[in-house]
């Protein structure tokens, strides 16, 4: 095999060798009002207690949001509705929710409400956020509550198709594909 040197900015990956898993962020603002964001680049940062990670720009409104009020929810985004994650980054607020045109369900152990057509969510309390000097930050979280969709619990490889993962590639986004496991 050959191998060419590629910029350390992401950005400029084309193909980006780290595709990520497309979600929608949930979050409220200091005056309850209710925020949606498309995100990529989340990642399971410690085990016990469960905490889960994303990139944010420190600009953003889901930023300011989780850093004023500690909750949020990440809202797993099936590959059916990758297309609304384009579509909604041109609204802000209000204008954003409505666009969406999603169901909007109460929580269990936050404030912050999950989205009925994603198939799974991860309940979220603050814990912090790593600030870098581009002005993004990641965020992270303890997992207070979580569930997915009932008909993939023990369904093996068939429950990864039912939850239908969709994964940020270079402007667009793919599938997970069919679920393979190493031979014995």
């Amino acid at each position: 095999m050959e191998f060419t040197s590629i910029p350390t900015d992401k950005w400029e990956w084309h193909p980006s060798p780290l595709p990520s898993q497309i979600t929608l962020v949930t979050s409220r603002g200091a005056d309850g009002a209710l925020d949606l964001a498309p995100k990529s680049c989340l990642a399971v940062m410690a085990f016990d207690p469960l905490t889960v990670g994303f990139a944010c720009n420190r600009g953003h409104t889901t930023y300011q949001n989780i850093v004023r009020t500690g909750e949020f929810v990440v809202n797993v985004l099936p590959e059916g509705l990758a297309p609304l994650a384009w579509a909604i980054i041109a609204f802000q607020g209000q204008e954003r929710i409505d666009a969406s045109g999603l169901t909007f369900l109460e929580s269990k152990r936050v404030a912050v409400p999950r989205i009925a057509e994603c198939t799974a969510h991860l309940e979220c309390e603050f814990d912090d956020a790593v600030a870098f000097e581009s002005g993004e930050a990641f965020v992270y979280g303890r997992v207070l509550a979580a569930d997915i969709l009932s008909e993939a619990v023990g369904a093996g490889e068939r429950g990864y198709r039912l939850l239908d993962p969709c994964f940020y590639l270079d402007g667009g986004w793919a599938g997970m594909g069919a679920a393979k496991r190493p031979e014995a």
